[in-house]
């Protein structure tokens, strides 16, 4: 059941971030989508946003009447909208980052969902760093960004950073889907999704 209240969004307003991880967001105007957010309570509105990728997590500045809430991964379960340029929906969730040598949790991020499964999805981050510019005819800042793609093993609960190597882990168990793979010469580079998409759609039917 959608709900819509401004109460609700003004209340957001106040709890979701603190004026530091504001300031991160850069000003450069994003395109405003419509779509859906669920929060953490499990609610869900339908409204119009900005989701800018260019803080370290992302974040998304809900639009109703004449207010702008920021909302981010502290709130926010997962969010969807229709994409002009791609035909075709678009569908972030936010997942938890662990360090798997031992330490602290590495916190929380919106991942786009590239390809979903019930044994291994992939998921994408654009990731955007400054960088001092050295040339002397361009000083300043410039900005890089990446669009880093991760494997999510739903079995673990684990996120890995997407490889070959880490491919062949999950999936060396089943010698059909390691002889399908070399029997197609897959070399599962990082641009070759679609290879990726074939094996994890086999490992999950045997």
């Amino acid at each position: 059941m959608i709900k819509k209240g401004t109460g609700f969004l003004i209340f957001l307003m106040f709890t979701t971030l603190s004026n530091a991880q504001v300031r991160k967001v850069n000003r450069t105007k994003e395109t405003l989508r419509h779509g859906e957010i669920t929060f953490n309570d499990s609610t869900t509105i339908a409204c119009n946003f900005f989701y800018n990728p260019l803080t370290e997590e992302g974040i998304l500045f809900v639009k109703q009447d004449s207010i702008t809430v920021p909302c981010g991964v502290t709130r926010v379960r997962s969010f969807s909208f229709f994409d002009d340029e791609g035909n075709g929906m678009r569908y972030f969730y936010c997942v938890p980052l662990t360090n798997y040598d031992g330490g602290n949790p590495l916190g929380k991020y919106f991942f786009e969902s590239i390809y979903d499964n019930k044994t291994i999805s992939v998921l994408g981050r654009l990731t955007v760093k400054q960088r001092s510019n050295y040339n002397p005819y361009y000083p300043g800042v410039r900005i890089t960004d990446h669009y880093k793609k991760y494997l999510l093993d739903h079995r673990d609960g684990k996120l890995y950073e997407l490889s070959r190597k880490k491919m062949l882990e999950l999936i060396s168990d089943k010698e059909e889907v390691m002889n399908y793979m070399y029997m197609k010469h897959y070399k599962l580079h990082e641009k070759d999704l679609d290879q990726y998409f074939a094996l994890i759609d086999l490992y999950s039917r045997l």
